[in-house]
């Protein structure tokens, strides 16, 4: 499975920089929770409206994976977010799945 996820994982970030909401909905399963430093989201929904509101803030936002490591139960990545051109961020996202879809995001600024 830890291959899997790698792939879902790649396709998570890579729908995040194009800003291809369509993609992230078929990623994430309808109970997603993701909590970071902004508060706890639940809910498809709720994810997918952060996700539009962080576009809508950040229209050049790219995010680099440095290091992925997958297991079989939990997925980590390492990641630099651009958010423009003054401003970067150091984030560690650690990722769940259910049913091959991620069911868990939680998100901690380094």
């Amino acid at each position: 499975m830890s291959i899997e996820y790698n792939r879902e994982i790649k396709k998570y970030f890579s729908a995040f920089n194009s800003k291809d909401i369509n993609v992230l909905q078929h990623l994430l399963h309808q109970n997603v929770i993701l909590e970071d430093w902004e508060g706890k989201f639940l809910g498809l929904s709720d994810v997918i409206s952060v996700a539009n509101k962080v576009f809508q803030k950040f229209p050049s936002l790219k995010i680099e994976v440095l290091r992925l490591v997958c297991t079989k139960d939990v997925s980590f990545a390492e990641i630099r977010i651009q958010l423009n051109s003054k401003s970067i961020i150091n984030v560690v996202d650690v990722f769940e799945f259910k049913n091959g879809k991620i069911e868990k995001i939680r998100a901690f600024k380094k």
